[in-house]
């Protein structure tokens, strides 16, 4: 009930990747200004890509731009927020 009333902005893989360099400046703007009527959704596609990334990347410093967005993101779940939610296995 608390997610149907907010728009749902659904973030893929480079999303993250780009906006790490800048502490995910673009979502931490995003949680202060619109937490109340956004929510943003983690395909459960990207947090795998990212897992594999994180193991597999032959660019460098991708695997650890990688890392440092899943644990962004598990902070997030971490706290059970409701502004940042990750897309189960089930739901893919």
């Amino acid at each position: 009930p608390e997610l149907r009333n907010k728009h749902h902005l659904v973030v893929d893989t480079n999303v993250f990747l780009l906006t790490v360099a800048d502490n995910f400046e673009l979502f931490e703007t995003l949680k202060h200004a619109h937490s109340e009527r956004i929510v943003v959704v983690v395909p459960y596609a990207t947090m795998s890509e990212l897992d594999w990334q994180k193991h597999n990347a032959k660019e460098a410093g991708k695997a650890s731009r990688a890392q440092a967005c899943i644990r962004y993101i598990n902070g997030f779940v971490a706290a059970n927020s409701k502004w940042l939610v990750i897309q189960s296995p089930d739901e893919d």
